[in-house]
């Protein structure tokens, strides 16, 4: 999520077999329903879910706790569209005014959460705000957490920290965080804290390095890490958004995890302004390795995708139309998830704005760059007006049920849901 906004949300999610809590079924997206697990407003969501231990965690800042971030430890039952036995504790996690711009990845026992602060949802206070946080505690809600901040503790100043894509490699016992560094001209960069076993999952040994020396190229940063099929060489891989007037539009970074990086123009002959600089974008590199997928909103109001084979090489690069321009499809907060029943396929979910009116939508696609299924997602609480449900969205995998979780605000009244698709 962006900056608070005056407007307050309540938390809701969906589930489906791809979509919106939707159950998978031979690759196909049905069974869709909602439940709510709160009942408060809240603005911003950022859920990953922990295979291990069947729970789903949730974290979003609650105006009912003066913008406190709770997190939501979610026992979300049965397999596919039956919510009915859902349980959820949840308690405070990170202060008031410490919860914009959210991510959340599991690490198991623990969950990590990267956070920038805020010392007010609607008017930040130059020279003290949006500065990078780590929040790390017991995946079932357990014991203590341990927050490092401000800036990790590494002296860096005001707007450091936006935009975020945390990643954690058991392999290394680190937690890697490319993000949007906008107090030196908007560069990208990638935090590093050590954490694990050896550091008794307490974070430590924090650092920051800029990856790319070139202005307003750290937009929407999304990471995943790739290990090459022939080398085994393993890397992270950064795609981001880069305004500085040369590209202007969609470009990789391959780096080595100390932030050594490559720059890989990854446009495939589009012209410049493609993507518009407010819009997310989504990194998926595809089961085989053998490729990254980029997954953007395009200013045309189409979903598109940039694929770049390995090697990388810009030459390589190429453009798909995965869903055609739709007038009523703003297509903007792009998030994609692997589909783990079709190696072929990934889950695409994206959030049209009209007016303030807000509403999610689901996608089934190809890598191969084939069109995209639309997913429809009801309208889940009767109690709620059309196309209200949608502000912000967050989706996860349960494997063992079979469906995806989308989590989401909505825009109308005071309620924590999670919606079934």
């Amino acid at each position: 999520m962006g900056s608070f906004k005056t407007t307050r949300f309540a938390l809701l999610v969906t589930v489906c077999a791809i979509g919106f809590t939707c159950r998978f079924a031979s690759g196909a997206l049905y069974s869709k329903s909602f439940v709510r697990i709160g009942s408060t407003s809240f603005q911003g969501v950022a859920a990953a879910h922990d295979a291990s231990t069947g729970t789903t965690l949730v974290a979003s800042a609650s105006t009912a706790d003066a913008w406190a971030v709770r997190m939501f430890f979610c026992k979300i039952s049965s397999f596919g569209s039956d919510l009915s036995g859902t349980s959820c504790s949840s308690r405070i996690v990170a202060s008031p005014g410490e919860g914009s711009y959210m991510s959340l990845v599991v690490a198991p026992p623990v969950f990590a959460l990267s956070s920038a602060n805020d010392t007010s949802p609607n008017a930040p206070a130059p020279g003290v705000n949006r500065r990078a946080m780590l929040t790390v505690g017991a995946l079932d809600g357990s014991g203590s957490v341990t927050r490092v901040g401000y800036g990790l503790g590494l002296g860096l100043g005001t707007y450091s920290f936006l935009d975020n894509s945390p990643l954690y490699d058991a392999t290394t016992q680190q937690m890697m965080i490319p993000a949007s560094d906008q107090s030196v001209g908007n560069l990208p960069a990638l935090y590093r804290c050590n954490l694990g076993p050896s550091t008794g999952w307490i974070p430590s040994g924090c650092s920051h390095v800029r990856i790319s020396t070139r202005p307003n190229s750290g937009y929407k940063p999304s990471a995943a890490i790739l290990t090459d099929p022939v080398t085994g060489v393993r890397s992270l891989v950064v795609a981001a958004l880069d305004y500085n007037g040369a590209i202007n539009g969609v470009y990789l970074l391959n780096c080595t995890f100390e932030g050594n990086c490559t720059f890989i123009d990854a446009r495939a002959g589009q012209g410049q302004d493609k993507v518009p600089s407010n819009s997310n974008i989504a990194l998926l590199i595809n089961p085989a390795n053998t490729a990254a997928h980029i997954v953007v909103g395009a200013s045309d109001k189409s979903l598109a995708m940039y694929t770049c084979p390995l090697p990388f090489n810009s030459a390589t690069c190429s453009f798909s139309v995965i869903v055609a321009t739709d007038a009523s499809a703003k297509h903007s907060g792009v998030r994609a998830v692997p589909d783990p029943f079709d190696t072929r396929r990934f889950l695409a979910v994206t959030q049209d704005e009209t007016a303030f009116i807000y509403n999610v939508r689901l996608y089934h696609c190809w890598y191969s760059g084939a069109a995209c299924t639309f997913v429809s997602l009801p309208e889940t609480d009767p109690a709620l007006p059309p196309f209200s449900q949608g502000y912000g969205h967050s989706p996860v995998v349960d494997v063992a049920g079979g469906r995806v979780l989308v989590f989401t605000t909505n825009a109308t009244t005071n309620a924590l849901a999670a919606l079934l698709g």
